[in-house]
């Protein structure tokens, strides 16, 4: 077997987590200031993250070896210090998606594993320790509801992260919109997936003077959820498109920017569905919108990740499919802007169910003044050039203003 860095690092990972949380009384209790609670998004996964275990994947079908797999406890991913002092873990469950999704049971129980491992892990202390939701499992937990409740004692402050993830893709298509000189009244973006996460970002853009085209699969919804709009935006310009792999490129053709903010677990487009000279900011994790070959040239398209901000303060070691380094998902930085808040005396609120909009400008008021800011443009690890970027966004401004000419 080839004994890769992978290899070497998961034995150390799998050791860790397995003595948390059957031996803790060996280990030596740590500092704990908030952790990160992830899932495994593919099966390939067990084969990279758990690599030491790989040589079981040969000698036992498949099925059982997933079965197997998923017994273990979760994985203590990462375990790092920021530069100002705050201590944090990622966590990751071996459930895929689908056998986290409308299975109530199976989500408490590895709930209750995390705070376990948790509580074996860390120090008692004054102060509460952020719990911050990844990936899926705010769905998973109804918003963090579910979430909460495990997390019932006073110890604990649990978020979704939603009020960082929507402030960080706002923040892109603004920064966006300025490289590729659009006017925020003329900017047309196209929102895909019009649930809490998608309405939140729609309110947001319409209140710096965006056009919005609202698309999915449900019309009975987008029409409530453009109603919904225009009571607070009444002089507000919204499209709304039925999703349809059939005329998609075509209403895509029509905007200049994409967000996708859907739930699905799965790509809902493929690369021939996306226009060229497009570039669409994707929050979905599973990826929803594909990632291009990193050459512009060919393909006039990016898909960048969106929901992320720029920390300095922090290096993470573990790859959530952006890459290592300062650069960090929405979610993760507001379990960290949560516990420097905390620290620093200050206050800010946990993101539970729905989100509350004017908690996204408490967090944007909190970014600028704790040296928080927006995430380098990233396509999956890829650091895309700013003037590559700046290039694709005028020719699609130049492309609809011809448009917009000839009819």
């Amino acid at each position: 077997m080839r004994m890769d860095n992978n290899y070497f690092k998961s034995i150390v990972i799998l050791f860790r987590s397995l003595l948390h949380f059957y031996c803790p009384y060996l280990l030596k209790k740590k500092k704990l200031d908030f952790a990160f609670l992830i899932h495994v998004r593919y099966p390939e996964d067990y084969y990279t993250g758990l690599a030491c275990l790989n040589i079981f994947q040969k000698i036992l079908p498949q099925k059982i070896y997933y079965y197997l797999i998923q017994k273990l406890p979760p994985q203590i991913n990462d375990v790092f210090q920021t530069t100002d002092g705050l201590h944090g873990i990622i966590i990751s469950t071996l459930k895929l998606p689908s056998e986290l999704l409308n299975q109530r049971i199976s989500v408490k129980r590895e709930l209750r594993k995390f705070r376990k491992i948790i509580g074996n892990y860390c120090k008692e202390t004054d102060k509460q320790i952020i719990i911050g939701l990844g990936g899926w499992w705010p769905i998973a937990t109804a918003n963090g509801k579910i979430a909460q409740k495990v997390f019932e004692d006073h110890k604990f402050n649990v978020t979704t992260g939603h009020t960082g993830t929507v402030l960080s893709i706002c923040n892109m298509a603004n920064s966006l919109s300025k490289l590729g000189f659009f006017l925020n009244y003329q900017t047309n973006v196209a929102i895909i997936g019009i649930g809490n996460i998608g309405m939140a970002i729609a309110h947001k853009l319409l209140e710096n003077k965006y056009k919005l085209t609202l698309i999915d699969i449900n019309t009975k919804k987008l029409h409530k959820m453009r109603d919904k709009l225009l009571e607070k935006h009444n002089n507000a310009e919204i499209r709304i498109e039925h999703f349809d792999r059939n005329n998609i490129k075509s209403i895509l053709d029509n905007c200049h920017l994409g967000v996708c903010a859907t739930s699905s677990q799965s790509k809902i487009l493929s690369e021939k569905d996306i226009p060229n000279n497009f570039v669409f900011i994707d929050d979905s994790r599973p990826e929803a919108i594909p990632r291009f070959d990193y050459c512009p040239i060919l393909t006039h398209r990016y898909t960048l990740e969106g929901g992320l901000f720029n920390i300095p303060s922090i290096n993470l070691n573990y790859d959530i499919g952006i890459g290592t380094g300062p650069n960090v998902l929405g979610c993760l930085a507001e379990s960290y802007m949560l516990a420097l808040a905390q620290a620093t005396g200050q206050e800010l609120p946990a993101t539970i169910g729905s989100i509350v909009l004017t908690n996204v400008d408490i967090y944007d008021d909190f970014c600028r003044e704790n040296n928080i800011n927006n995430s380098d443009y990233l396509m999956g690890a890829h650091i895309i050039d700013k003037a590559a970027l700046k290039g694709i966004l005028v020719s699609r401004l130049c492309k609809i203003l011809q448009d917009e000419h000839n009819v």
